[in-house]
C-alpha cells in the first residue's frame, strides 16, 4: 500500500511542476513578442467629391493584451480632449523613438519599431486615443515610463 501511495504522490508532485512550467514558459514567449504599432492613411468612403481631401487615419496595434486593455483598462473615448492627447502623444512618440534608437541602452525587445507621428496633421480622436492608450498599456505592461 505504501508504494502505491508514494508512486502516486511522486506522480501528483511531477504532474504539478509541469503545469508550472509550461505556464511559465508561455509568460516568456509572450515577453519576447515585440509590440508593433503603425498609423496607417485610409481613403474616406465618404469623400463624395473624389478630390481626396478627407484622408482618414487608422492605428493597427500588434499585441495580444492590448485590445482587452482598451476594453477594460482605459478610460473610455471622450474622456481626455483631443489636445490632451496630441500634447501626450507628442511626448511619448518622441521618447519612445528615441529608445528605438538606442537599442544597446534599451530593450529592442520592446522599443523595435518607430512610430510615424505628424503633430502637425490632424488624425482625429480615435487615432489619438488608441495611441495615447498604446503607450499607457506598454508602460503598465512593462514598468517603465514614457515621463510626461
Amino acid at each position: 500500500m505504501r508504494k502505491i501511495l508514494f508512486i502516486f504522490l511522486a506522480l501528483f508532485i511531477f504532474s504539478c511542476g509541469s503545469t508550472k512550467n509550461s505556464d511559465s514558459g508561455k509568460d516568456r514567449d509572450e515577453d519576447h513578442v515585440s509590440p508593433k504599432v503603425s498609423i496607417n492613411q485610409t481613403a474616406d468612403p465618404d469623400d463624395k467629391d473624389g478630390d481626396g481631401d478627407d484622408i482618414e487615419y487608422q492605428i493597427d496595434v500588434f499585441d495580444a493584451g492590448f485590445q482587452p486593455y482598451l476594453e477594460t483598462v482605459a478610460k473610455p473615448k471622450g474622456y481626455y480632449s483631443l489636445s490632451y492627447l496630441e500634447n501626450h502623444n507628442v511626448q511619448y512618440v518622441a521618447e519612445w523613438n528615441i529608445r528605438v534608437n538606442n537599442p544597446f541602452k534599451y530593450n529592442s525587445n520592446i522599443y523595435e519599431n518607430r512610430i510615424d507621428y505628424d503633430p502637425s496633421v490632424d488624425y482625429g480622436y480615435d487615432v489619438n486615443w488608441e495611441l495615447y492608450n498604446f503607450f499607457e498599456y506598454m508602460m503598465q505592461k512593462y514598468n517603465f515610463d514614457l515621463g510626461y
